[in-house]
């Protein structure tokens, strides 16, 4: 599902957004991965799916004392016994580890394929500057 930077997406597939802004030694990376069309497929919700128990898993590993190496291990074991080895869906968090686990600093964004389908539904801000009359075409 991943694609090369600039190459076209078809409605069947899937993009997938990285954001990595930094400020003040302040570093972030949230990803995150929409249908092109609005809506999973049987298959890319499934995969999604995996992807999201991936991201679960992750978060409920990191806590002090524990690498980053080592949940990669943990969460490679969990994807070996579903038959997964590559799902290509993204979906990472920043987190700060605290002294009990981890606290999601990106809370916030949409997670679930049910809230993903919603935002897609959504209106975004050139849809509502078109219908403002502010931006012409499509």
């Amino acid at each position: 599902m991943r694609r090369a930077p600039g190459a076209l997406v078809r409605l069947a597939g899937c993009l997938i957004l990285d954001a990595g802004p930094n400020y003040a030694d302040y570093h972030v990376d949230i990803s995150t991965t929409f249908p092109a069309s609005g809506s999973f497929t049987a298959r890319q919700g499934e995969l999604y799916e995996a992807a999201l128990a991936v991201h679960d898993a992750c978060l409920a590993n990191y806590r002090p004392g524990i690498s980053f190496k080592q949940v990669g291990a943990r969460v490679a074991a969990m994807l070996e016994e579903k038959g997964l080895e590559e799902i290509g869906i993204r979906i990472e968090d920043t987190v700060a580890i605290t002294e009990t686990g981890c606290e999601n600093l990106s809370l916030g964004v949409p997670r679930t394929g049910a809230e993903i389908e919603t935002l897609m539904r959504t209106d975004g801000i050139l849809q509502v500057l078109r219908d403002r009359g502010l931006v012409r075409g499509e």
